[in-house]
Order: structure tokens, then C-alpha cells, then sequence
């Protein structure tokens, strides 16, 4: 029995539409959030790399990076600082499927590890976490991390990175996403893998049919014991 699982944000745990709600929030927000000192460091290193000169502009250029799927570790970071002050002042509330709070539960009982691993930012991974409907899901999570500090998610290095890290051997641990290139990466690595197919009428259309096939599913965390 599996007792530590690693798993994916968006599209496994919370809808993946949610993006939208943050980067929505990025572009009503941002251009007042750069300015604040936990922010100026990363926004005056974006706009000389990408030759910008006024917030306006910054918030504009990572919103059209961000549609293009454009996961600099450095613009989903200053994204998360915006983000982050919205979760903090009751702006934003974090999403998650209804079976997340339930199985969370049930594996902290049970004294299962439980780690996540997204783009987006740790402290914004927490807080996604931290303000859900269904209350304060954090005391159910052992860690968290992103790919500034371990590397890409479609690489098999960054997984033995959290495998080294949490001191757990990768074949110990269970890998859960939405996404078949984050699994062949994490398979590679030696973890079990499960695709979670959240929504197969929609997204698993067309040429995702064979993720399916290819890989073990589940609909819901409630299926993983």
C-alpha cells in the first residue's frame, strides 16, 4: 500500500479552469501588485529581459506568455505574489474537486504522505489549499513543490529531486496528474503513476483517448486506498 503520494494541482485536484480565475485576477491586480516591494525585484528583472518599461506593459506580456503556455519559473512566480495577496484579502478562494477534501482526510488519518507539485508557486499552491470552500485543506499536506526549485514537470530528474528530497525512493511513491507527458516523466523516474480522468467527455476527445488506455485512471481520489 502506497503511503506517500505526490500529486499534481491543476486538472487533478482543482479544476483546471481555475487558471483562468487566476490570471484573471493577475491582470485586475497586477499593475497596483508590482509596484509593492515583495514583487519589484522580479518585475524590474522581467521588463529588462523582455525590454518593458512600465507595469502595464509586464502584466500584458505575461498574460499572452501564460496563453502560449509559457512557464518561465520566474513569471508564474510573480504571478503567485499577485495571486497571493488576492488569496490573503479574501479576493480569491482556492477550488478543488469535492472528493479532495474527503480522501486529503482519510490519508492524513492514516498517516500517508502527501506532496503536490505544480507551476505554480508554493506559496501559492498553499494558499490554494489554505482558502477552499471546504475549509483549511494544509494540515493535510506534507509539502509542497514547484518547478523553480526542482525543475520541469515533463522531466524524470525533477522527480528523483523530490524523491531525494522528502528521503523516499521514487518506487515508494505514487505519482497522480491529469497530464500523460507528467507521467511517462515520473514513470521514468520509478514512481507508480495513475492518470486522473476528471472529466473524459470533455478532455479525453480525440487523440487523449489513448492517454487513457496507456495509463492506469481514476475519476476520483476516493478510488486510491
Amino acid at each position: 500500500m502506497t503511503q506517500t503520494i505526490l500529486t499534481d494541482i491543476m486538472g487533478t485536484t482543482t479544476p483546471a479552469g481555475f487558471v483562468k480565475t487566476l490570471m484573471s485576477d493577475f491582470e485586475a491586480n497586477g499593475v497596483q501588485a508590482l509596484s509593492q516591494p515583495d514583487a519589484q525585484e522580479l518585475t524590474a528583472t522581467i521588463k529588462a529581459d523582455a525590454n518593458l518599461h512600465t507595469n502595464e506593459e509586464v502584466v500584458k506580456y505575461l498574460t499572452e506568455e501564460i496563453a502560449k503556455r509559457n512557464f518561465q519559473p520566474e513569471y508564474l512566480a510573480l504571478i503567485g505574489i499577485v495571486n497571493v495577496n488576492s488569496f490573503r484579502n479574501g479576493q480569491l478562494n482556492g477550488e478543488v474537486y469535492d472528493d479532495v477534501p474527503v480522501a486529503l482526510r482519510n490519508w492524513k488519518q492514516n498517516d500517508k504522505g502527501v506532496f503536490t507539485y505544480s507551476n505554480g508557486s508554493v506559496v501559492s499552491q498553499r494558499e490554494i489549499f489554505r482558502t477552499t470552500r471546504q475549509g483549511d485543506l494544509t494540515p493535510c499536506i506534507t509539502g509542497y513543490f514547484d518547478t523553480s526549485e526542482v525543475g520541469g514537470k515533463k522531466e524524470s530528474d525533477s522527480y528523483k529531486r523530490i524523491s531525494d528530497t522528502i528521503e523516499v525512493a521514487t518506487t515508494d511513491v505514487l505519482f497522480l496528474s491529469d497530464m500523460s507527458e507528467e507521467l511517462d516523466a515520473a514513470d521514468g523516474a520509478g514512481m507508480d503513476v495513475l492518470l486522473v480522468a476528471r472529466e473524459p467527455s470533455r478532455t479525453y476527445l480525440g487523440p487523449r483517448a489513448e492517454e487513457r488506455r496507456r495509463y492506469d485512471n481514476i475519476a476520483s481520489f476516493l478510488e486510491i486506498k
